[in-house]
């Protein structure tokens, strides 16, 4: 009963404390990052790194959905009924992949299984 009335208040504690530890230690090494330079075609770089890096993982999130709808087909639900959209899979997938660098390594579970159960009960409701 007690941890049920403190979870909504352990979550923001959590987010709390993890922003606090971001900013910490940006504070602490800030003149180490100011010395930082790049090179004439580093920005390039940087950002065609970013491009590839955003593309493989979209495109995981793509494969992610082909998973997701195989496993349903699997546990019996019907193809013509089930239409996975690939922005919601892939947004699921992002975020997901993006919350497992948080404290505690059980974010990323939590953030990919609201998603799905909501997905999963309106699928369920149309059919």
């Amino acid at each position: 009963m007690l941890l049920k009335r403190l979870k909504p208040y352990l979550r923001w504690f959590v987010l709390g404390a993890t922003v606090l530890f971001l900013l910490r230690t940006l504070h602490d090494h800030w003149q180490g990052v100011l010395s930082l330079r790049l090179a004439e075609n580093g920005l390039v770089l940087l950002l065609a790194a970013l491009t590839v890096t955003l593309a493989a993982h979209a495109w995981s999130g793509w494969v992610w959905s082909w998973l997701l709808r195989g496993l349903l087909r699997g546990a019996g639900q019907e193809l013509e009924e089930l239409q996975i959209p690939k922005g919601w899979a892939i947004a699921t997938y992002l975020r997901t992949n993006l919350a497992k660098y948080l404290p505690g390594n059980i974010w990323h579970f939590t953030v990919a299984s609201k998603p799905a159960k909501r997905f999963l009960f309106h699928c369920r409701s149309h059919s």
